[in-house]
């Protein structure tokens, strides 16, 4: 693939003999079974000439004899060339082959039978026969050696070759042969190549290094430098100390990692201060390392970069971070990194102040997890806007989980940083705006309060007339209904007797329900007095016996035997029960399948009396357990919203509270708590009533 690269050289002993003629001053041509090729002027022998008879007497050798010898030192020679491991040919003036060894056989997988008389042209590509042609004629035409570097293809690739050639000359100093023998140098030619790529590629890494690569001996003199300050050139620095170039502080450093590296061995790193550009002072990052030969450290290799500029923007940087960290220390607002997926990066120091948790137990989670549920999707749909608008700041209202379990409010704006290498984040500044919340419900509350107070007014008025208006005619049906009864034998018609009884109960029940409902809106004061929390409880649960029968329910009674005497208005503390007993059987109304009961449990705990309402119902979401309390709330059809509302007024008038959770076997279950009175001992019994 290569035409010939060469070199060429005459070799001693190779120089083309002298015209003398003569048998033994040519190269013998062991490819044929002569002693020389004609002479000019000569007739080749012939059969007739050559063999000679019994009558032969001039006095020459039996032909015979000498061709047997010289095929005997043909095959001699044969073996000599085919123990070597180089390749050897001989080829005649017109580049036909007249001896190979078994090495060129092996190589190009021929035998010397099948090479004999051949040409270059009839075993090589074109352009590798046309080189080897052409070094083969100029070794005839030079009448020498010649040592040339030839490339060939081989099974494995291109194989590069040293070729000594030489010419083959008769009796007639004539060259009528060539002779080569080639050395395969693949190894050492990749070798070599490969050295010089590695000596090229360390003397470009050295001529660019930012820094500056000395070696230094054993004293410390500098036999190497890479580069120079602008002010200095190599010769100024070479040969030079190494400690000449640094302030004397600095020297026992420097000794101390030199002898490190020529008494052990050991790569050493040090910083120091010494000469910079124009006489500046500078600071190095210095590694110093040994050069070993034969197990010897000759020299040591030291590479110095200059971190002058580095050192000084640490210490800005530095600066910069005392600064930030204290001013985000000492903010009063929480500063908070999130990446795009919400991840919580940083937390500042006042997220402990205001949500109790310390920075390092927030850092890693997922910011949603700690958003309240109803306002997990606006906070999200606000933290997709920041993704999709850089550098807008986005604000938003939210409530997050306190460590101890409550929700505080926030108020936060984000920017989205995240472009920017020195934040890389979500920058949200958040502030605790829960006593302004507070304030606005509270606001709120009151206005609502005084919108409620003007229609309980004109809804007093009404009940107060609609009672008057129908009370009379209620009594009426009473009485006539007891009439009509007392005229009915029971005996004669028994199921008219009890309708007559049942239409007397309901009317009298419904004055009294008219009348407590007077009683309620009208303007009076609180008649407190000692009342059984567990005697009001059988009170209402009797009141409430045909609405529960009604929905094929039941009502069934915990009381404790412990005192549940509370001071309180026996009326409103009824209407109270009424209100959440009548509100867990209108629950239970649309159950599909039994059963549908109602659990009161009265209980004695210190200084408070306990009642526990309890449903099998739907229950009440976590989302609207505050709001059952408000005014005009209600989740039914027919309801105004008003009784839950009322009875936290009424619980609340009498230093108590009421509020609502979930029953883990399902349903909503109200707990009130009122203060009892002194305990006066067991009053009343413990059981259960349906």
């Amino acid at each position: 693939m290569d035409a010939e690269r060469g070199r060429e050289r005459a070799r001693p002993g190779h120089e083309r003999p002298a015209s003398t003629a003569g048998p033994d001053r040519g190269y013998t041509d062991h490819t044929k079974p002569v002693m020389n090729p004609p002479q000019a002027g000569e007739e080749p022998e012939t059969e007739s000439t050559s063999r000679g008879g019994p009558d032969d007497r001039s006095g020459r050798q039996d032909p015979r004899q000498v061709i047997e010898r010289l095929l005997e030192s043909e095959r001699r020679l044969q073996a000599i060339i085919d123990a070597t491991g180089a390749v050897v040919y001989v080829k005649d003036t017109a580049g036909k082959y007249l001896l190979v060894n078994r090495r060129f056989e092996e190589l190009f997988h021929l035998t010397r039978e099948g090479i004999r008389g051949r040409k270059d042209h009839d075993l090589f590509p074109q352009h590798v026969a046309d080189a080897f042609r052409a070094n083969d004629v100029r070794v005839l035409q030079d009448g020498r050696v010649v040592e040339f570097e030839e490339s060939v293809p081989q099974d494995d690739g291109i194989h590069t070759y040293i070729s000594n050639k030489f010419p083959l000359f008769d009796g007639g100093n004539q060259p009528y042969a060539v002779c080569g023998i080639s050395t395969d140098i693949t190894e050492r030619k990749q070798a070599e190549q490969g050295l010089q790529e590695s000596e090229q590629r360390l003397r470009s890494i050295a001529e660019n290094a930012p820094g500056f690569i000395l070696q230094v001996d054993h004293e410390g003199s500098i036999r190497f430098i890479n580069r120079t300050h602008p002010q200095y050139s190599a010769g100024d620095v070479i040969g030079s100390s190494v400690f000449d170039w640094s302030p004397e502080p600095e020297h026992p450093k420097i000794a101390a990692a030199l002898d490190a590296v020529f008494t052990q061995g050991r790569a050493q790193e040090y910083e120091i201060t010494a000469s910079g550009p124009y006489g500046s002072e500078a600071h190095y990052d210095c590694n110093a390392g040994p050069v070993v030969i034969d197990d010897e450290v000759v020299a040591a290799v030291i590479v110095a970069t200059d971190v002058t500029a580095r050192r000084k923007a640490d210490e800005a940087l530095q600066q910069s971070e005392v600064r930030f960290r204290k001013l985000v220390q000492n903010a009063t607002d929480i500063i908070t990194l999130f990446d795009r997926d919400c991840t919580i990066l940083y937390e500042s120091p006042s997220v402990h102040r205001i949500l109790g948790y310390r920075p390092e137990q927030l850092v890693g989670n997922n910011g949603l997890d700690y958003v309240n549920e109803d306002d997990r999707d606006a906070v999200r749909q606000a933290f997709e806007r920041l993704l999709a608008v850089p550098g807008v700041g986005v604000p938003t209202r939210f409530r997050w989980r306190h460590r101890d379990g409550s929700w505080v409010h926030l108020e936060a704006i984000g920017a989205n940083q995240l472009d920017d290498p020195a934040i890389r984040g979500i920058v949200v500044n958040s502030r605790d705006i829960s006593d302004q919340v507070r304030a606005e419900e509270q606001a709120a509350e009151h206005r609502a309060q005084v919108a409620h107070t003007a229609r309980v007014s004109v809804i007093g008025e009404m009940a107060s007339g609609m009672a008057h208006q129908l009370n009379q005619p209620l009594a009426a049906i009473a009485n006539f209904a007891n009439g009509c009864r007392r005229r009915v034998d029971p005996d004669r018609d028994p199921e008219l007797a009890q309708v007559l009884t049942r239409i007397e109960s309901e009317a009298q029940r419904a004055g009294v329900i008219i009348r407590t409902m007077r009683e309620f809106v009208r303007t009076r004061e609180s008649k407190r007095r000692p009342v059984d929390v567990k005697s009001a409880v059988r009170a209402v649960v009797r009141f409430l016996k045909f609405e529960t029968q009604k929905i094929n329910g039941q009502i069934e009674m915990d009381l404790t035997d412990e005192d549940t005497t509370i001071d309180a208005d026996a009326v409103l503390i009824e209407q109270v029960l009424v209100n959440v007993v009548r509100n867990a059987l209108d629950a239970m109304r649309d159950k599909p399948s039994e059963p549908r009961c109602v659990s009161i449990r009265v209980t004695r705990d210190a200084d408070e009396v306990g009642i526990t309402i309890a449903d099998q119902g739907p229950g009440v979401p976590g989302a609207l357990r505050q709001q059952v309390f408000d005014s005009f709330f209600t989740t039914k059809s027919q309801g105004m919203g008003l009784g839950l509302k009322i009875s936290r007024t009424l619980i609340e008038d009498h230093n108590g509270r009421i509020r609502v959770d979930d029953d883990p076997g399902g349903g909503a279950r109200f707990h009130i708590t009122i203060p009892a009175m002194p305990n006066r001992g067991s009053n009343g019994g413990r059981g259960t009533s349906r």
